[in-house]
């Protein structure tokens, strides 16, 4: 009872224990400051456990350090961007999203034809390099025109309190420029009118933009906070779809998830890759957002093409690294395709330049109509393309100011008009082009200058005109090298053409930056600590086309989880040992995050509570495993230190389990006394190192019987003795029977022990013990002096055994125990007899003992009868009849071959059959002395 009520106790205190670190854990939870460490456990799980597999509709096109090296640092003229989009849409892109800004106007920008044709390096060309003027803006905004899938980013940006205002100025007054810049004070400094200019455009292109937001801004009243950064307004304009590119990071400065919508104050825009998402999920068709508590909604046709579910407003990103990524491509492979187009397109212009230059050298003309025909070429016609081209410039320029500052000013004859200017170039261009090769046929034609032109040794006139024809014939080669190139320009164009429409037909293309060059541009994510911006989009499009959500548990089941781990963790620590709790912890642990990684996460895309449930199984873990440390497992290690060498090891495990039985107190136990007949003779044989190499031999067969085997307690060592306890410390209801058994077993163990030392020591070996049993009630517990205690046992049974064990030296025989002791625990499986009555010192009353023989079944046929007759013996000496008894005992001493106990008997009879004893005599007692 007592025991249950201190085992109780302890069990309720592990129990609180346990509880309150859960608690503890879970008020951590409910309050959501285990936010770090979940967001690290669910980096952990999407850099290994995430199945996310790409859709294969995305494509990045990578502004990658090869192709800078390539195509020069950055930024690139925004005619090669043009070029791309250009490039991609006839290659048959779905889409294309230029993850890059265009918030300003660029400046014109200079260019040489043959530059472009033959590249940087000009030291074999001859001739003028006329530069042609680019308007970087307009052919990018063509590009998009024409495309007409391109995507553009926009972004929103806090503003400061002055511009808050200007905002508010601006939408009272939509108007050009110029009215705005009119009503700045005449002192206000040079950057009011940059700001003015800036704002200006910001706020025209914020008006383009305006189609593409999904709902009206929620509040419109007074200055706005954020406002939109657009593209320009002629880029924007031809956009087909936009979207917000800003970054959402959480606590820990890392991006794990997106706001899909977010507003300025004129209204609600998509994020960048949901507005492409819900392109291709509607087919190119109008579609609707609509918002729901905890989640959003693509809607096209009155159908829902797709619910994304939210986690605190945002989408939790289902990151994908490695060969589950999205694919990628340098965008120098797109340039060079519009490289090679572009080459085609200047080749014209080139060949005109080197056909005039091959003119200018002429010196002698075959005929005056030939010569004026070159001068009205060289000077009339040239000046008449330069005027054109001039006019067009001109026109370009004008017309992409007013369309940027003074939009009301630019009416559609505007574009129509420069349209003629340039075609009406071109028509010169091609027009000088053919004259100029109509005069160098006539040129070759002619019969003199053929032969200078063909004939290496052709005589000349005068050494100048010789350098001028070895000049042109220089020329002629390249202009022939011209016209050979432009097949295979084109047979070049063809086979990239289609090499690149392999990878880019029918995806999302998504352009940006992927340089190690653009640090601003690169953010931590749980994929990487330098993770492109273009990377980061192209995982929430695919996150959204995929349909594979991330849905974060709500807040009540991670508290569940973490309670219910800290419980289990609790149970297990307060009923299992210290190790073997250790080890069932862990396993759950391990058990519970690759569950959750591998199953929940991975399988179920689920984000459950990982570092919650294992801190409360910690927090559970520890304080129980102290407290039970400190207490019971202090009280264990000393228990087991007091007798892991004299008990088994299941009796020690009772007695941890039990500690009480080692209170001191009276118990009924059965004590064991053994002794080795002759040692001390023998050991005077042996030798000191043999004799104790025989007695350590000696003990460990002797604690193998009756400690490991029978269960005893190897209480002392008394030289070459033990004294053994049964019952004590450990309650054993059959003590009796396991000290009977351990006697039984003893001499044939230390026969086998003999045998062993004799082959060992190769001279023989006869050890002889001598076991005293006895049973009865004693005082057990720890006795000793202050310093040094020592578990034993007190009493008569004690004395007695010791008794019994020096009695076997007068019989002799081999073990003899208390009659007590063998009504106890004697079997049918030992064989036994009854020695009589014995007086021994210390013990007031006569104790009947029995001789134990062995086990019944490992004794001879002659054993067991002559144990029977030396019984029937003793009862007939008791009952007087000494006679019959006598010849009982001579019988008994024929079967067991000499036995003493017999002998004596047999004088005993002799003598009572000559002098009979008195009539009180109730059976002979034999005095023992030790």
């Amino acid at each position: 009872m007592a025991r249950r009520q201190r085992r109780a106790s302890s069990l309720t205190i592990s129990a609180l224990l346990g509880l309150a670190g859960t608690l503890a854990i879970a008020a951590l939870c409910l309050a959501r400051l285990d936010n770090r460490a979940e967001f690290y456990a669910l980096d952990l799980r999407l850099k290994h456990a995430s199945f996310a597999r790409p859709t294969g509709k995305v494509l990045h096109v990578d502004i990658e350090d090869n192709s800078l090296r390539a195509y020069g640092r950055w930024p690139w003229p925004r005619e090669y961007l043009a070029g791309v989009i250009d490039v991609l849409h006839d290659c048959g892109a779905k889409t294309i999203a230029l993850d890059i800004a265009f918030t300003e106007p660029l400046a014109v920008r200079y260019a040489s034809a043959v530059q472009e044709v033959y590249g940087a390096d000009r030291s074999g060309i001859i001739g003028d390099d006329k530069p042609r003027v680019i308007f970087d803006d307009a052919i990018l905004a063509a590009a998009i025109r024409r495309a007409g899938n391109v995507a553009l980013p926009i972004f929103l940006k806090n503003e400061p309190p002055d511009r808050r205002q200007q905002w508010v100025r601006l939408q009272s007054d939509d108007r050009n420029l110029k009215t705005l810049l009119d009503k700045l004070p005449a002192d206000a400094p040079a950057t009011a009118r940059e700001d003015t200019e800036k704002a200006y455009l910001q706020w025209r292109g914020t008006l383009a933009a305006a189609p593409f937001a999904v709902a009206p801004a929620p509040h419109k009243d007074g200055p706005p906070t954020r406002t939109l950064v657009p593209p320009l307004v002629l880029f924007g304009s031809g956009a087909r779809l936009m979207g917000l590119t800003n970054t959402s990071f959480d606590s820990d400065k890392i991006v794990r998830g997106a706001v899909l919508i977010d507003s300025d104050h004129l209204g609600v825009y998509p994020q960048f890759a949901l507005a492409l998402a819900a392109h291709e999920l509607s087919g190119g068709n109008r579609y609707d957002i609509e918002q729901q508590n905890n989640s959003l909604r693509i809607v096209s046709d009155g159908q829902v093409l797709r619910e994304v579910p939210l986690w605190q407003g945002t989408l939790r990103i289902n990151w994908a690294r490695g060969r589950r990524a999205s694919k990628h491509i340098a965008i120098g492979n797109v340039l060079n395709v519009w490289a090679n187009k572009t080459q085609l397109e200047r080749l014209p212009e080139v060949a005109l330049a080197l056909r005039l230059h091959i003119l200018s050298m002429v010196r002698t003309w075959p005929s005056a109509e030939l010569e004026n025909q070159y001068w009205k070429l060289a000077v009339e016609d040239q000046q008449q393309l330069l005027q054109a081209q001039g006019q067009c410039v001109q026109a370009q320029q004008a017309l992409q100011r007013r369309v940027l500052y003074d939009p009301a000013s630019v009416q559609k004859t505007d574009e129509q008009a420069l349209a003629a200017l340039q075609r009406g170039a071109a028509d010169l261009l091609a027009r000088q082009h053919a004259t100029a090769g109509q005069v160098i046929d006539a040129l070759r034609k002619d019969g003199r200058w053929a032969a200078w032109l063909t004939a290496a040794d052709a005589p000349v006139p005068s050494q100048q005109l010789g350098q001028n024809i070895a000049a042109v014939k220089s020329v002629l080669a390249q202009l022939d090298a011209l016209a050979t190139q432009e097949p295979q320009l084109r047979q070049s164009l063809t086979e990239l053409t289609a090499e690149l429409g392999k990878e880019v037909r029918g995806k999302i293309c998504l352009v940006g930056y992927n340089s190690t060059g653009q640090a601003a541009d690169f953010v931590a994510t749980p994929i990487g600590p330098q993770t492109p911006g273009v990377v980061v989009h192209g995982n929430i499009l695919e996150t959204i086309l995929s349909g594979q959500f991330i849905r974060v548990s709500p807040l009540w089941l991670n508290v569940a989880a973490a309670i219910v781990a800290g419980a289990m963790v609790t149970l297990i620590t307060a009923t299992r040992g210290p190790v073997h709790a250790a080890l069932m912890v862990l396993a759950f642990g391990l058990v519970y995050a690759v569950l959750n990684a591998y199953v929940v996460f991975g399988l179920w895309h689920v984000q459950l509570a990982a570092a919650g449930p294992l801190a409360a199984m910690l927090a559970a873990f520890v304080p129980v495993t102290v407290y039970r440390q400190l207490t019971e497992e202090r009280a264990r290690r000393q228990i087991r230190g007091m007798f892991a060498h004299a008990l088994s090891g299941a009796l020690v495990d009772q007695l941890i389990e039990d500690p009480a039985m080692l209170r001191p107190g009276q118990r009924d136990v059965t004590c064991m006394f053994t002794d080795l007949a002759g040692f001390t003779a023998m050991s005077q044989t042996l030798g000191p190192a043999d004799t104790v190499r025989v007695l350590n031999r000696y003990f460990d067969h002797a604690c193998r019987i009756v400690q490991d085997r029978c269960g005893g307690y190897v209480n002392k060592f008394l030289g070459d003795g033990l004294l053994v306890l049964f019952g004590a410390p450990v309650v054993q209801e059959s003590h009796a029977a396991l000290a009977l058994s351990a006697a039984a077993e003893y001499h044939d163990a230390i026969a086998a022990l003999n045998a062993e030392l004799t082959g060992e020591l190769g001279r023989p070996v006869a050890l002889a013990a001598r076991v005293g049993v006895a049973g009865g009630r004693a005082m057990v517990g720890d006795c000793g002096s202050t310093d040094r205690m020592d578990y034993t046992a007190i009493g008569e049974c004690v004395n007695l055994a010791s008794r019994l064990e020096a009695a076997n030296k007068a019989f002799g025989t081999r073990a003899l125990a208390d009659a007590p002791t063998w009504s106890a625990g004697g079997s049918d499986k030992l064989l036994a007899r009854p020695i009589g009555l014995l007086a021994v010192q210390g013990v007031s009353e006569p104790t009947a003992a029995w001789e134990i023989m062995g086990y019944a079944d490992a004794c001879s046929p002659a054993q067991r009868e002559g144990a029977g007759t030396f019984a029937a013996a003793l009862e007939t000496f008791n009952a007087r009849r000494f006679a019959q008894a006598r010849e009982l005992f001579e019988k008994a001493q024929t079967l067991l071959a000499g036995d003493k106990p017999s002998a004596i008997y047999i004088e005993w009879c002799q003598r009572y059959a000559s002098a009979p004893p008195p009539p009180a005599w109730t059976g002979h007692v034999i005095e023992v002395s030790k």
